[in-house]
């Protein structure tokens, strides 16, 4: 009987000790994975409109050699998409 009780009392103790540490770490685990997940969302968008602009730029400077290089069409992009795998190269390597 007072055996019983001392189990009981102690299964209660650890149980709630273990519990209330669950629970830190359970809080502190999503708390991180929410800030990284803010992180990486934020990452993404800004990726996004980077590419976005780069492609705009693109094509606009394909359009200026156009006007005003009096280039043909082949030959401008053909000179950006050089121009662009050069560049994208150069990354590569300093990486």
């Amino acid at each position: 009987m007072i055996t019983e009780f001392i189990k009981r009392k102690l299964r209660e103790s650890i149980e709630g000790a273990v519990s209330d540490i669950k629970n830190e770490v359970y809080d502190n685990v999503s708390y991180r994975v929410r800030r990284y997940k803010r992180k990486i969302i934020k990452d993404f968008v800004s990726i996004i409109l980077l590419l976005v602009a780069i492609i705009f730029l693109a094509v606009a400077v394909v359009y200026a050699l156009i006007e005003y290089g009096g280039l043909t069409n082949t030959l401008a992009f053909g000179i950006l998409g050089i121009v662009i795998l050069i560049v994208a190269l150069i990354l590569k390597i300093m990486d």
